[in-house]
């Protein structure tokens, strides 16, 4: 953990002593306007101005609101081989992170990965390579 976060957590987040107060009080104009944004997009779905968009097939989204280290990968992996053993076809879509890749790219078709870490990041490949 990053010591910004881990900063964070400890003494903004709780609010201890003067300092985890005053960062907390810094944050609430940042705080408000992501609710504003938040609020906006949902009465845009409300009011049919967004659209929700369903997929054809079943999908599970692996995810939550930290960034690393919160074992999703693991998790992906594990849940894509439980669901291949019992029969399903799986695909592991990924947003990418520190590939090079700047388009849609195929990691693997089931055999392993057919491009470099450097072009898809080594979370894809570790996952083509794994499943």
């Amino acid at each position: 953990m990053s010591r910004v976060s881990q900063q964070i957590r400890e003494v903004v987040w709780p609010r201890r002593g003067i300092r985890g107060w005053a960062a907390w009080l810094a944050l609430q104009p940042a705080s408000g306007l992501f609710a504003t944004g938040v609020a906006l997009r949902d009465l845009g779905y409300r009011i049919g101005l967004l659209h929700v968009h369903r997929a054809s097939i079943p999908v599970v989204s692996v995810g939550n609101l930290s960034v690393g280290g919160t074992g999703k990968t693991p998790i992906t992996l594990w849940l894509a081989k439980r669901l291949a053993a019992n029969g399903a076809h799986v695909a592991i879509l990924l947003r990418g992170y520190r590939g090079h890749a700047r388009t849609v790219t195929v990691v693997s078709k089931g055999a392993g990965p057919e491009v470099d870490v450097d072009t898809a990041g080594d979370e894809a490949v570790m996952l083509a390579k794994s499943f």
